[in-house]
């Protein structure tokens, strides 16, 4: 269940109070205008350049991917605290 179904739930319900009410129809509203009021980027906080973006993709079932399996061996310290 998604939340705006739950939503529609508790409008058809009747048992919340008018402003609840008047803050969910204002969500659903919001939501059909597919919230263009509210970037999830604002403008001047998108501080990087679309071309100065480096985007790193791996796959998992590369074949010069680093596993780190020296990392999966503990050794007690005698020096901690």
């Amino acid at each position: 269940i998604s939340i705006l179904d739950r939503f529609r739930f508790l409008l058809h319900e009747k048992k919340i109070g008018q402003r609840v009410q008047y803050l969910i129809e204002t969500l659903f509203a919001e939501w059909k205008k597919e919230f263009v009021d509210y970037p999830s980027i604002r403008e001047g906080l998108d501080l990087v350049y679309e071309e100065d973006k480096i985007t790193h993709e791996i796959g998992l079932d590369d074949d010069d991917l680093d596993l780190g399996t020296e990392l999966d061996r503990f050794s007690y310290d005698d020096m901690f605290l």
